[in-house]
């Protein structure tokens, strides 16, 4: 084939499916269905969402790794959907043609969903929101639908099954998978897209929705084996590594300790806020109580705290217009006694963070703090990935030691020998280790090794 005949097919099948979306007459013999238009119309798809996502970032914009995770478990999705429609009618052969003929008309549908600003109907009042994605699910439903009369003559049950069970596979994963954008801006340099993008009032009464759904998906734990749970609070928005090493250290315990359907995360950034609890006092007071009454009383939580902290130990709380006050060491203290969780462990990653383990140490606790109460901890600039600490710790010391108090001596060694490379102030990150809590994370890394053999 040459270049000029596939640029005239993907030509005509987007003009064709142009004609699929906007309900005029169409014959199937209008479609190139080669092999060639079963991986271009997909591309130019997939070209447009990663286009729409950079317009939807307000600039300095960044690439977020996350975000391609994200954006191909949508596709694998549409695609499987798409696969047991063809299996349904007995017409596997056809699963090619379906997936060209969807994609050739996805551009106009990208289209109107850019021109309805979905970035800005994600902070109007909920009725909006539910009638605007009504509408675009109903109108893929009739593309669709018009689809499978084209190729497949589908008609009857077979066609109601078949609508049934795509709009349950997509939904599932517009809804289910959390949504990371492929590119974002730099929050402290954001405040105007604040302003225009976070609805203030809506965004605070939907916080209880948005604390009992995410907690809806923590599974109780397991009576029978000691477990970990994982609670993130990533509570400053004015920089993005915070909530960029908070989704981190949740991705290493899923792996490491099978947290995956056992944590939470609770976070303030213009890119979560629509459909992730923002990290507050009283969301936290929410959350830990919520985990106490899935959590099993030898369970664990691993409770990991990053922003910017403070002389007088206190965790800066910051998020657009929204007033928020500082959490400090003591009220942190009263929620955590308050919750009932009797074994924790708590890594605070903050400038001065050894100030709180005199007040949250005690004899069931690990406490460790990227810094000690009279130092400044590093690695919060606006390129950062992560600390220097939450670097250390979790992505290099507990993956090697699996233990997280051998960990804590390797990763402050790794965090020293930085800081002299880079010609920083020592930050002295501290630990505290309760008299207690050894013996039970020993426990729990065996049964956490056994789990993943």
């Amino acid at each position: 084939m040459t270049t000029r005949q596939f640029g005239s097919d993907t030509i005509g099948n987007l003009i064709g499916g142009f004609r699929l979306a906007v309900m005029l007459p169409i014959t199937r013999a209008q479609f190139r269905l080669t092999e060639a238009q079963v991986l271009a119309t997909p591309a130019i798809g997939l070209l447009l969402d990663i286009a729409g996502d950079w317009i939807d970032a307000p600039p300095p914009i960044q690439f977020n790794n996350y975000g391609v995770s994200y954006l191909l478990s949508v596709y694998l999705a549409n695609l499987l959907s798409l696969y047991l429609v063809a299996l349904f009618h007995r017409q596997g052969k056809q699963f090619a043609s379906l997936v060209t003929l969807q994609y050739a008309s996805y551009p106009l549908v990208f289209l109107a969903s850019l021109l309805l600003g979905l970035s800005w109907i994600k902070t109007a009042e909920l009725t909006i929101v539910i009638a605007v994605m009504i509408v675009l699910l109903l109108w893929s439903l009739v593309i669709l639908f018009r689809i499978l009369r084209l190729l497949l003559q589908s008609t009857g049950g077979t066609l109601f099954a078949s609508l049934l069970v795509y709009s349950i596979i997509n939904l599932s994963a517009l809804t289910l998978i959390p949504e990371q954008p492929l590119w974002y801006g730099n929050v402290i340099e954001a405040d105007e897209a604040y302003k225009k993008r976070v609805n203030t009032e809506n965004t605070y009464y939907r916080q209880p929705t948005l604390i009992n759904d995410a907690l809806h998906y923590i599974e109780p734990g397991n009576p029978d084996r000691e477990e970990l749970f994982f609670l993130g609070f990533a509570s400053d928005a004015r920089q993005d590594v915070f909530l960029k090493e908070s989704q981190a250290v949740e991705e290493i315990m899923d792996r490491l300790y099978q947290t995956k359907n056992r944590s939470m995360l609770l976070a303030n950034h213009l890119n979560t806020f629509s459909d992730q609890p923002l990290a507050n006092a009283h969301n936290l007071q929410m959350a830990l109580n919520g985990f106490a009454q899935k959590m099993d009383p030898d369970d664990v939580l691993l409770l990991f705290l990053t922003a910017h902290g403070s002389k007088t130990y206190e965790l800066s709380v910051n998020f657009a217009n929204m007033q928020f006050n500082d959490l400090p060491a003591s009220h942190l203290s009263r929620l955590l006694d308050q919750s009932g969780i009797q074994w924790r462990v708590i890594v605070v990653s903050a400038c001065f963070s050894g100030g709180f383990i005199d007040t949250l140490k005690d004899s069931r606790t690990l406490v460790m703090t990227a810094a000690a109460r009279d130092r400044q901890s590093n690695g919060c600039g606006r390129d950062s990935e992560a600390s220097w600490f939450t670097d250390a710790y979790f992505k290099q010391a507990l993956p090697q030691t699996g233990s997280f108090i051998s960990a804590f001596d390797m990763a402050k060694q790794l965090v020293r020998e930085r800081e002299q490379r880079e010609g920083e102030a020592y930050s002295h990150p501290q630990i505290f280790i309760g008299e207690e809590i050894q013996t039970k994370l020993q426990n729990l890394q065996q049964q956490s090794q056994q789990g993943i053999q």
